[in-house]
């Protein structure tokens, strides 16, 4: 559990090769230990590294190890699993395989926890966002005042809105504010403050009104300052500046 965390930690600080390494170690380790609650718990925390450096096989091996009977009998744990899984599938494209996971959350019963339920509205925001529903996408999004929300959510939320809006024509004034501000103040979360450099450059890409110059820029300096993290790892940096590009 030490190990998961100090994965989660490095990720969250925006170190991504000390979070690769310290991934498969933690793969490696769960996978030597017959304890199902260690499984779940790890394969969520990894997933996210992992995926982002073209390296999701190596979480797939760790969620193989989980039976369906361990997730009926830790629903807790089980529950933010799949909306991990949901997300590691909408970031490598694979839409289909993320509405499965949601549909076995689902079955379960759904989270509990409200933190698990912020990033599942955000998981169901990104998958209406993948089949082109705009409008379903915005309509998902939780209040920035929801229960459960967190500085690294409320970012990914901007973020997120600022895809749907740009799918729609044009970046309202008051996204663009809150985005804004959200830049300026000291990052929480790298990975959160990179989907939001993400959000805008592809908005820019898109012509959308509203997206301030300058925007594709910023997205691929914030691209590089994480990839020279991974300066050691070279087959993990390219897969993540092709996959942020």
């Amino acid at each position: 559990m030490l190990g998961v965390a100090m994965v989660d930690a490095h990720h969250a600080l925006g170190d991504l090769g000390r979070a690769w390494e310290l991934a498969g170690t933690a793969v490696a380790d769960a996978l030597t230990q017959d304890e199902p609650s260690v499984h779940i718990i790890a394969a969520t925390c990894v997933m996210p590294p992992l995926s982002i450096v073209g390296e999701a096989q190596l979480a797939r091996q760790l969620l193989a190890a989980i039976s369906d009977e361990a997730l009926r009998q830790l629903p807790g744990p089980a529950s933010e699993m799949w909306v991990a899984l949901a997300q590691m599938e909408l970031r490598l494209q694979r839409p289909a395989e993320a509405a499965c996971a949601l549909e076995r959350l689902d079955g379960a019963g759904g989270p509990s926890d409200e933190r698990v339920r912020v990033r599942l509205a955000h998981t169901r925001c990104g998958l209406a966002l993948a089949l082109g529903n705009a409008e379903a996408a915005l309509a998902a999004l939780p209040a920035d005042d929801a229960s459960g929300m967190n500085v690294e959510l409320r970012t990914r939320g901007v973020a997120w809105r600022i895809e749907a809006e740009a799918m729609q024509g044009r970046v309202r004034a008051a996204t663009m504010a809150r985005a804004r501000a959200m830049l300026a103040a000291p990052s929480e979360h790298a990975q959160a403050t990179l989907e939001l450099h993400a959000a805008l450059a592809r908005a820019a890409r898109r012509g959308a009104p509203g997206v301030p110059a300058g925007a594709v820029d910023r997205h691929a300096v914030q691209v590089q300052t994480l990839a020279q993290t991974l300066s050691a790892h070279l087959a993990q940096r390219a897969a993540f500046e092709a996959a942020w590009h």
